[in-house]
C-alpha cells in the first residue's frame, strides 16, 4: 500500500470517528500537495470536516470546485447546499436581500423538499419568515416561495423541542405555517376566492393551531368578506373571532367595519376595549389615529387631539419612528412636540377619558365598600336600596389602603357570571372614590 493510500485512509477513519480536526488536517496536506491523485470523495471527505468544524466559507468553495465536475455526485452537493445555509441562509439578521435570496435559490436548485438530510425546508422556510417580517410586505414574493412547498407532503404533526430547562415547548407543523404564510399572502395579494378556500382547508384540516395562527386566518377569512362588499358578514365572522382572542388589533377591524355601516357607539366601544387592554401602547397608533378621527367627527377636538399626542410620545419613548400620517395629525392639532408630558403622566388622564367614554351611555350609581373577601383580590359594594354587587380588585381605582369597608365610591354595573351558583349577576366596575 503507497504512503499516500495509507495517509488516505487514516484520514477517512479520522473522520468516521468523528475526529474532524485531525482528519482535517491530513485532507489538506492530500488536497493540497497531492491534489492529482485525490477524487471526488476525497474531496467531499475534506468539506465534510471543514463543514463539522464550522469553516463553512471553506467548505461551500471547495464544493462550488468539485460540484460542475460532478453534478451528478449527491455528497458533495449536500455539503454545497448545507454550508450555503449556515453562511448566507441561516443569518442572525438579512443585510442583503439580494444576497440571502440567491442563496435561497441555489439550495432549492439543488436539493428538493422530500429530501430530507438538505435544507430545502429549512431554507424555504427560513425566506417566509423574514418576508413575512419584512416592512413593506412583499406578497408577491411570498406567493412565489409558498409555491416551492407541496403542502401535501408537509408534515401536519406538531414540532416539538426540549428548552434548557428540561421542559418541552410545542411549535406549529411544517403545514400549519404553511397556510399561515399563503393565506397571509393570497389576501395582500387580492386574491380573494383563493384566500377564503384555503382558509377553509386550513381550518378544517389542522387540529391544534400555535401562536393563534388559527385566530388571524380567520381574521382573514373575515376581511375578505369586507373587501367583498359583505360588511354584515364580515361584522359576524369578525366578532367570532374576537371572541376567541381579545386583541386591539382585531378590535380595530371591527370598529372600521361597524362604522361602513353607522354603528358609531359600537365603533367606539371596540376602540375603547382595545385602547384600555394592557401593553403595546407604543404600537396601537393606529388606533389612537382612528378615535381621534372618529371623536374629530364629533367635535370633540380636545380628546382627539390627546390622542394624538398619547400615541406620538409613545412611539416616541419607544424608539420607533411616528410615521407621517401622525406627523401630519401632529402638525394639524398644533401639538408643540417638545412640551408634551411623558407617556405616563398622560396615560392616567386618557385613560379616565376611556373610561368616561365606555360608560358615558349607562347610569353612574353610588355606593359603599360593604367588605373585602379574605384573599384580598375582591370585594363587594353596597348600594340604596341595599342591593350588593360583586367587585374585583382591578376595578378598584384607588389605593391599597382605601380598598377596605367603608369607602365611598361611584361605580357602574355589566353582566357577570356566578360560576358557583351557574347564575347570570351584574357587578361593579370601575370603582372610584367620591372626591
Amino acid at each position: 500500500m503507497s504512503e499516500i493510500q495509507e495517509l488516505k485512509e487514516k484520514a477517512n477513519s479520522l473522520r468516521a470517528s468523528k475526529q474532524f480536526s485531525e482528519a482535517l488536517s491530513i485532507y489538506e496536506l492530500l488536497w493540497g500537495n497531492h491534489r492529482e491523485i485525490c477524487d471526488e470523495t476525497d474531496g467531499w471527505s475534506y468539506a465534510v470536516c471543514l463543514q463539522k468544524l464550522g469553516r463553512h466559507a471553506e467548505a461551500l468553495a471547495l464544493a462550488e470546485e468539485i460540484l460542475p465536475l460532478k453534478p451528478e455526485y449527491s455528497n458533495i452537493r449536500n455539503v454545497y447546499c448545507w454550508s450555503m445555509y449556515f453562511l448566507r441562509v441561516k443569518v442572525d439578521r438579512v443585510t442583503d436581500e439580494a444576497d440571502f435570496l440567491d442563496a435561497a435559490l441555489k439550495i432549492t436548485e439543488n436539493s428538493r423538499q422530500q429530501d430530507k438530510n438538505y435544507p430545502y425546508l429549512y431554507t424555504v422556510f427560513k425566506v417566509l419568515d423574514y418576508l413575512d417580517r419584512k416592512f413593506p410586505s412583499d406578497p408577491e414574493k411570498m406567493i412565489e416561495w409558498t409555491e416551492k412547498l407541496d403542502p401535501t407532503i408537509l408534515e401536519d404533526a406538531p414540532q416539538t423541542i426540549t428548552l434548557k430547562d428540561g421542559k418541552e415547548k410545542e411549535f406549529p407543523s411544517d403545514k400549519e405555517k404553511y397556510y399561515a404564510f399563503r393565506t397571509k399572502a393570497l389576501f395582500e395579494m387580492g386574491r380573494l376566492d383563493e384566500c377564503t378556500a384555503l382558509c377553509d382547508e386550513a381550518l378544517e384540516t389542522i387540529k391544534v393551531f400555535h401562536f393563534d395562527n388559527d385566530v388571524w386566518i380567520r381574521r382573514r377569512k373575515a376581511m375578505v368578506k369586507a373587501k367583498q362588499g359583505d360588511i354584515p358578514g364580515a361584522i359576524l365572522l369578525m366578532q367570532n373571532v374576537l371572541k376567541r382572542k381579545s386583541d386591539w388589533m382585531i378590535r380595530l377591524d371591527l370598529a372600521k367595519l361597524q362604522l361602513k355601516i353607522g354603528e358609531k357607539r359600537n365603533a367606539m366601544l371596540n376602540c375603547v376595549e382595545g385602547a384600555l387592554e394592557h401593553g403595546d401602547f407604543e404600537k396601537k397608533s393606529s388606533l389612537f389615529k382612528f378615535m381621534a378621527e372618529m371623536l374629530e367627527a364629533d367635535n370633540r377636538t380636545d380628546d382627539a387631539k390627546k390622542h394624538i399626542a398619547y400615541a406620538y410620545t409613545m412611539r416616541k419613548e419607544a424608539n420607533l419612528k411616528p410615521d407621517d400620517e401622525l406627523m401630519t395629525l401632529v402638525g394639524k392639532y398644533g401639538i408643540d412636540v417638545d412640551t408634551l408630558y411623558e407617556g405616563k403622566r398622560q396615560a392616567g388622564a386618557i385613560r379616565r377619558l376611556w373610561e368616561d367614554i365606555k360608560y358615558e351611555d349607562q347610569e353612574q350609581l353610588t355606593g359603599t365598600i360593604k367588605s373585602i373577601l379574605p384573599n384580598g383580590k375582591a370585594g363587594f359594594v353596597e348600594s340604596e336600596p341595599r342591593k350588593s354587587y360583586f367587585f374585583t380588585r382591578k376595578d378598584f381605582k384607588g389605593k391599597d389602603e382605601q380598598f377596605a369597608p367603608g369607602t365611598v365610591v361611584t361605580f357602574y354595573l355589566v353582566d357577570g357570571f356566578d360560576t358557583k351558583k351557574g347564575i347570570a349577576t351584574r357587578n361593579a366596575v370601575n370603582l372610584r372614590l367620591i372626591r
